[in-house]
């Protein structure tokens, strides 16, 4: 069976308290996709997640690699870099997001079968 992506669990949980800080109102939303890199906005660098369109303007997901603080913004308003995830982590791995995204890894689990553990016993049939 799969493994629950570390990574996947610390964005869900970003995301979430994104979503609580303040929701923006993306009417067409288009063309969500994974987008790794670097953002650079008034020399402070950002760790980008995911880019989508709305109203044809680009939008990024976005996560600040010391404090974790995430938002939505758009991408014209920064200086993008885009990179693979290992380069990400490379570049990022002395700050405090890599160090939680690597405790989060370190602590998964795997999820095997769903905790079924053997078949329905078989029926004598006479």
């Amino acid at each position: 069976m799969k493994l629950l992506s570390p990574i996947f669990i610390l964005l869900a949980i970003t995301c979430f308290a994104a979503e609580i800080k303040a929701q923006a109102n993306y009417t067409q939303l288009s063309n969500y996709q994974v987008y790794y890199g670097r953002a650079t906005r008034f020399g402070q660098d950002w760790i980008t997640l995911r880019r989508f369109e709305d109203h044809n303007r680009y939008h990024l997901l976005l996560v600040n690699p010391q404090t974790l603080e995430t938002r939505t913004d758009l991408a014209e308003s920064y200086q993008l870099t885009p990179l693979t995830l290992p380069q990400l982590r490379n570049i990022f791995k002395n700050s405090p997001y890599q160090k939680a995204l690597s405790k989060a890894e370190q602590q998964s689990v795997a999820l095997q079968d769903a905790g079924i553990e053997n078949r329905h016993p078989q029926r004598n049939r006479h």
